[in-house]
């Protein structure tokens, strides 16, 4: 029986990495970054003092927008001297999180163009901020232990996280202060509305506006250990410009929304889709949907191009399959662990669990979404296979248990 994938360790540990090394506004030890804002701050203020009566009046930290239309109320006193140009604005993002009683919303954000700013304010003479009006509530029956999203640009390795240079007073945050043993959380109840800032340097910013890029909000918790899980990690669209803005918009209708697209593993080009199969399988805990497939050729972008190997000189192919899973228990259960295989009557291909990608926890009665990726060489395997059967072995559950009694077998024609 021939097998073939990507090196899912090799991409799995890439995507750990960058994972762990998300940043969070609830620690009390201050970073190198954290104390270079402050001495900023310091600066600002002294300089605040001494040209009070030539710069415009700073805003009320309560108000979320300036009389300029810019979200971040602090940016004009923050930079009294420099030009600030809004160079690409978006009302309706579609950036919200729901889950377990808690929800996070970025409502509209804009790209500010910085320059006539003060000798080495940035790394440059200009600089692009980005700025979004936020919302946390949590509505949960305790805790909410929450940490900043990141800009993801041109992959998972480009990583931008949030700045506190020019939103200190307006940034959303918990109401508390946090120390090393009780970091900083939303307490029950608690709903807070502020800004999310991140800083671009010139070069990145002509790179990312035409990138894929995305807003990643981190899983949330219950406990400042993290084991709690009230919301899973989340990957929004957060183009930068309205030309990409229409382009992300018509990636996103095309596409099945796995973690190739999500994660800018590659770009895709279909070649054949069936989106309308829709073969279901009725078991005792668990009711599982074919709902459809799609067959992509795949062109990696460069941080990922090593990680595609015993492909040869072929094109790499992607085989998507959309299932569709019903809650039929009465708790709640989770779309992590799933054995499942892409067969011809020559070949079986397993799934690339590095590039799959799910809805979440689904709570009893409920229905979840899970995105299944198979690699395969263009004309070898995809030019000569006719159909498919999709095989799903096992479905278990964070307890160990199985779902299934029964092995499920669904035929995929390619279109």
């Amino acid at each position: 029986m021939q097998k073939k994938w990507i090196l899912a360790g090799t991409i799995a540990g890439m995507l750990a990495l960058t994972t762990a090394c998300g940043n969070s506004d609830t620690a009390a030890k201050k970073t190198d970054d954290d104390k270079k804002s402050e001495q900023k701050a310091e600066k600002k203020e002294e300089t605040e003092k001494e040209t009070s009566g030539a710069k415009l009046e700073k805003k009320d930290s309560s108000s979320n927008q300036s009389q300029s239309g810019l979200i971040n109320p602090d940016l004009e006193a923050n930079l009294p001297d420099a030009t600030l140009d809004v160079v690409y604005e978006n009302e309706e993002p579609g950036i919200e999180l729901k889950s377990n009683k808690m929800s996070f919303m970025v409502d509209r954000y804009q790209v500010v163009h910085v320059t006539n700013a003060p000798a080495g304010e940035f790394d440059g003479d200009e600089a692009y901020i980005v700025s979004m009006n936020g919302s946390i509530d949590n509505q949960t029956d305790g805790d909410l232990y929450f940490n900043n999203p990141d800009i993801l640009g041109t992959d998972q390795f480009d990583t931008h996280m949030m700045k506190l240079d020019y939103s200190r007073e307006v940034r959303l945050r918990p109401e508390m202060d946090g120390t090393v043993d009780d970091p900083a959380h939303y307490k029950k109840g608690e709903k807070q509305e502020g800004v999310l800032e991140y800083i671009l340097t010139k070069e990145e910013y002509e790179t990312l506006k035409d990138a894929n890029v995305k807003l990643r909000v981190a899983q949330s918790s219950a406990d400042k250990d993290f084991s709690k899980k009230v919301s899973d990690e989340k990957v929004f669209d957060l183009p930068l410009s309205g030309e990409n803005a229409e382009k992300q918009s018509a990636v996103s209708k095309e596409f099945y929304p796995d973690s190739i697209l999500k994660d800018n593993v590659a770009e895709k080009e279909m070649l054949a889709e069936n989106e309308s199969i829709g073969k279901t399988e009725t078991g005792e805990k668990v009711d599982v949907t074919l709902d459809g497939v799609q067959f992509t050729k795949l062109t990696p972008t460069e941080s990922y191009q090593d990680a595609f190997t015993g492909f040869g000189d072929e094109n790499i192919v992607a085989a998507t399959v959309k299932v569709t899973v019903k809650n039929n228990t009465d708790a709640d259960i989770t779309l992590d662990q799933f054995s499942t295989f892409l067969s011809t009557d020559k070949v079986q291909y397993l799934d690339e669990g590095s590039l799959a990608f799910d809805t979440g926890s689904i709570k009893p009665g409920e229905t979840g979404e899970k995105y299944l990726v198979y690699l395969m060489k263009e004309k070898s395997d995809y030019g000569e296979a006719k159909d498919f059967t999709f095989r799903l072995t096992h479905l278990t559950n964070q307890d160990g248990k199985d779902l299934l009694k029964n092995e499920l077998s669904f035929d995929v024609p390619k279109q």
